[in-house]
């Protein structure tokens, strides 16, 4: 049988990397599973359900322009039975977070004794991760740096901007010593028994978030922003937390996938220019 898109092979597992399985096919040919094509259930360690040697029945679901075949397990598989969600509750944020606002610039004070410390601003806030090219200082008192300084897994959030992107943060997971930010800032602390910080920010980018945010802001010549009241009732789904942790796995997992990919760009890219520059000069 001719090795096309829909046909179905019994194959033997070559090889099997974190992202997917090889499995040989006819005609010497070999073929991948990727890892979310293994099983109609949620996988977070391929190496738990597939191994060197199996035995799989695979169907051809891509074959792309270098010959490169894509494979799927799961889809000669009975569909699964669909299973009632656990408890997916709706919680309004103010229930399980603390909020607060940042330091003004330009403020006064009577104290003498300022410190020199990092100042995140909105320019840093970005949708989904945060932009370290420029960080500008801010003199700031003892108190206010207690009172604002920023730790691991805070989120960050902008208070306004383009009408799309009003509401939009993003995790920092390792602040600068000494910290604090803006006014224009709301930095969003969870109580991590209740919402884990990178389902969280997941979930501000997804358009449920951002229809919210843009159904209650207050617009004005193209910007938009909310204020501390329509934050603290954001309406936000919390499912169970062995239910964020397996999302947030699969998130880690496909953000490292992507650096990977990334880093080989720029090596492919490194290699181009270097033999551009012998041929042309």
């Amino acid at each position: 049988m001719a090795i096309e898109v829909g046909n179905v092979f019994e194959g033997r597992v070559t090889g099997v990397k974190p992202f997917g399985a090889f499995v040989a096919l006819p005609e010497g040919r070999v073929g991948m599973v990727h890892i979310s094509e293994v099983s109609n259930e949620f996988v977070q360690d391929i190496n738990t359900v597939l191994h060197d040697g199996d035995a799989v029945k695979v169907q051809v679901i891509n074959i792309a322009p270098d010959g490169k075949i894509a494979l799927s397990i799961k889809r000669l598989l009975p569909p699964a039975p669909r299973q009632p969600r656990e408890g997916r509750a709706e919680k309004t944020l103010e229930n399980m977070a603390n909020i607060v606002s940042g330091i003004t610039k330009g403020r006064k004070t009577a104290e003498a004794d300022l410190q020199e410390v990092p100042y995140m601003a909105v320019s840093n806030v970005k949708d989904g991760y945060i932009d370290w090219t420029t960080v500008k200082t801010i003199l700031a008192t003892r108190q206010e740096i207690e009172q604002y300084r920023l730790m691991p897994d805070d989120i960050l959030m902008t208070e306004g901007g383009d009408p799309d992107k009003v509401g939009r943060g993003a995790i920092i997971k390792v602040p600068l010593k000494n910290s604090i930010h803006q006014n224009h800032i709301f930095r969003v602390r969870l109580d991590e028994q209740e919402i884990l910080p990178s389902f969280f920010a997941e979930y501000l980018r997804h358009q449920k978030a951002k229809r919210y945010f843009l159904g209650c802001a207050k617009q004005t010549t193209g910007i938009a922003s909310i204020n501390m009241r329509q934050l603290r009732a954001l309406p936000t789904l919390v499912p169970p937390l062995s239910l964020q942790k397996q999302f947030a796995a699969f998130v880690e997992r496909v953000d490292r996938q992507k650096q990977t990919v990334q880093q080989s760009l720029e090596k492919l890219e490194l290699m181009k220019n270097a033999l551009m520059q012998e041929y042309f000069g």
